[in-house]
């Protein structure tokens, strides 16, 4: 007896529990057929699990439909059909296809509209309806690149101009603007600060514009001695701002060489053959480097070329290099070329030379 009883109990717990996760089903209509072709074309979501995501996407089919024009848009009401079927009724009223966003007050120049609107003026630019989502975008990428990573825009007082248009204000809710408090490397912890300082002049201080500097980055990746493993990072808080490169350390140096020796029967010296190439890059963590090159061959010819290049000595963004080259034969010929410069760095591509 208590065997049935208790498979009674687990039958209508998993009955009960089949009804209570039953879905509930959303149809959406327009005033007419037109109306509803508009809306079935934004494929909107039909089957939920509960009342709260049903409602949720009513409201987002709301916002779609003004965003795509039907600005005067109205929900009349939703009616439930059965126990799983609701009914939700819009009146889409006329379609605007033109927006005049007004901009004067908001800091920004014509200029910068330019890209977005093929009609700008100095106190608005004009676009599609359509397209008023993805250049509300566009125009906050703008907005960060000024160092304003936590601005945000809308537009306010929307309002009817004319039969197929409408006009509104941008506005923008402006932050603090930021500035690079601290520069953090990880990775390669002894990578020389000057080559951010000068060849990519990025700075503690600098506005912040996490664009810029994410393409100033690119440039680590034409170092000799370094390159740059993923993008620049920043973390935020309260009251600093800190960016975060990922760079590491390239092997750069190589060498390369065969020495001989025997002794002269004519002077009964210890005489050198064969070559030596040493390249040395940032063996010391400053950016120089060191290239030594020596030939030697059996009819007394002897070759020695050496460079050191030293980058922002000092932390500055001047530098030296030197160059010597040596050319023997024999005991009776030899030619000596040297060279000293001093250069400064105007930028990641450019030095200006003296020497």
């Amino acid at each position: 007896m208590f065997k049935k009883i208790a498979s009674s109990l687990i039958i209508l717990f998993l009955f009960s529990k089949a009804s209570f996760s039953q879905n509930i089903y959303l149809t959406i209509q327009g005033k007419d057929s037109v109306q509803t072709k508009v809306i079935d074309s934004l494929n909107y979501e039909r089957s939920f699990s509960d009342f709260i995501s049903l409602k949720s996407e009513i409201d987002s089919i709301h916002g779609r439909l003004q965003g795509i024009g039907y600005i005067e848009t109205e929900h009349l009401e939703t009616l439930k059909t059965n126990d799983s079927t609701y009914l939700s009724k819009f009146d889409l009223k006329r379609r605007f296809d033109t927006i005049y966003i007004y901009y004067s007050k908001t800091g920004l120049k014509s200029d910068e509209f330019e890209l977005i609107s093929e009609s700008v003026n100095s106190e608005y630019f004009v676009l599609p309806i359509s397209q008023v989502e993805s250049t509300l975008k566009r125009l906050n990428q703008i907005i960060i690149d000024r160092g304003l990573p936590f601005a945000s825009l809308k537009l306010v007082n929307l309002t009817k101009r004319d039969e197929g248009s409408i006009q509104a204000e941008l506005q923008i809710s402006e932050s603090k603007k930021r500035i690079i408090d601290d520069i953090v490397i990880r990775g390669y912890e002894k990578f020389p600060r000057s080559f951010l300082k000068h060849f990519l002049r990025i700075r503690t201080g600098d506005e912040f514009n996490l664009s810029l500097i994410r393409q100033k980055s690119e440039e680590l990746n034409n170092l000799i001695f370094a390159n740059q493993t993923r993008s620049p990072e920043v973390l935020f808080t309260q009251d600093s701002t800190t960016l975060y490169f990922y760079i590491e350390k390239s092997k750069s140096n190589s060498f390369d060489g065969f020495l001989g020796f025997g002794t002269n029967e004519d002077t009964n010296k210890i005489e050198f053959d064969g070559y030596l190439n040493l390249v040395l890059n940032n063996s010391l963590n400053f950016g120089e480097s060191v290239r030594l090159n020596y030939k030697s061959d059996e009819i007394d010819q002897k070759t020695f070329r050496g460079q050191f290049n030293l980058p922002y000595l000092f932390g500055s963004p001047l530098g030296t290099q030197f160059e010597l080259n040596i050319f023997k034969k024999d005991s009776s010929f030899t030619i000596i070329n040297q060279a000293a410069e001093i250069f400064y760095q105007l930028n990641s591509t450019q030095r200006i030379f003296a020497g």
